[in-house]
């Protein structure tokens, strides 16, 4: 009975992975700097900006500039796949600069 309890990451012996623990670690960095909530969501909303503009370095302008060469549907489809990445960041970092402008006003 007890072992339905644990959670199956613990069951299993494995760590959980390192990309769970991060948010937590950043968050207690953070908290511990003092910094006031405007200042927190300018930073998330600068790694937002961050992730937007090294998926486009990384992988939109190589696909774009194989497309130019000729179309090719595997690299067609990776564009449009990975683009989310971009959709849903800039879609976030909207989210961002009202949270920023409702705590400046």
């Amino acid at each position: 009975m007890r072992d339905r309890l644990t959670p199956p990451r613990l069951r299993s012996g494995r760590r959980p992975p390192l990309r769970q623990l991060l948010p937590d670690l950043a968050l207690g960095m953070i908290a511990s700097l003092g910094l006031a909530p405007f200042d927190v969501w300018a930073i998330v909303g600068a790694l937002l900006v961050a992730v937007i503009w090294a998926s486009t370095v990384i992988i939109q302008v190589p696909c774009h500039g194989r497309l130019a060469a000729g179309f090719d549907r595997t690299i067609h489809r990776r564009l449009v796949d990975s683009n989310w990445v971009r959709t849903i960041a800039w879609t976030l970092r909207g989210a961002v600069a009202v949270v920023m402008a409702t705590l400046w006003f």
